[in-house]
């Protein structure tokens, strides 16, 4: 999959510009860009999975995804740790704290330290539409549709949903990480827009240090709080 074409990527009357391909470990990835903004992925890895995602000219976006569920914390938090280093952070030593229940890691998937400061992160599934999971662990596949407030609900139900289980002196404590690293079309450009514009002041006053949207790469990695950060 990754070897079509970009013109095969259902965006065949946008203009591409730019295009990248880059290796993620065992997993290959190649992107199209136009005018500066990522606007179709192909990803596929050594376990069979593989991904498509466009955005269409319509605005709306598109996702075939092949693969059978899994949890994959450390590699999601090593993505957001690559993007806030390239920010100008110098987060090390990341490691895997979710078994820990009782102290300041609790409720934690993984850590990172600069010095004495720790970046604790709690991950939690972009798109949490039970449905769309069970269709995946049954299948090994689905094909979605979706626009752009689509994405911006379901990110906000993601958000809401994990802060009403954490309370606020948790909060206070962790970064909200938001996996998109499979459901790719949720981390395009067209939905982080939505979000920050409608539920951006909302999601900050939440409290949580920051709430990231992790897609599968520090190209599709964005803040979604605060002081918006995408790279």
């Amino acid at each position: 999959m990754v070897k079509e074409t970009l013109e095969a990527m259902h965006i065949r009357a946008i203009e591409i510009t730019a295009s990248e391909q880059i290796p993620v470990g065992e997993s290959t990835q190649a992107m199209g860009a136009h005018r500066g903004e990522v606007v179709g992925i192909r990803i596929s890895d050594s376990e069979g999975k593989s991904i498509a995602s466009d955005v269409r000219n319509d605005g709306s976006l598109t996702l075939d995804l092949h693969a059978k569920p899994r949890k994959n914390e450390m590699g999601l938090c090593r993505i957001l740790v690559e993007c806030l280093n390239s920010l100008g952070a110098n987060w090390t030593d990341l490691r895997d704290v979710s078994r820990i229940t009782t102290g300041s890691e609790r409720d934690i998937d993984c850590q990172a330290a600069d010095g004495d400061r720790l970046l604790r992160m709690q991950v939690t599934k972009a798109e949490g539409e039970t449905s769309l999971w069970n269709a995946l662990d049954h299948d090994g596949q689905i094909q979605a549709r979706y626009s752009g407030a689509e994405i911006e609900d379901a990110l906000r139900e993601a958000v809401r949903k994990k802060a009403a289980r954490t309370s606020a002196a948790q909060r206070a404590a962790m970064i909200l990480v938001l996996d998109a690293t499979e459901f790719v079309s949720h981390s395009f450009p067209p939905g982080v827009r939505s979000f920050r514009e409608h539920y951006g002041t909302w999601a900050a006053s939440l409290g949580y240090q920051a709430i990231w949207l992790v897609g599968p790469n520090p190209t599709l990695t964005s803040r979604l709080d605060g002081q918006y950060h995408s790279t």
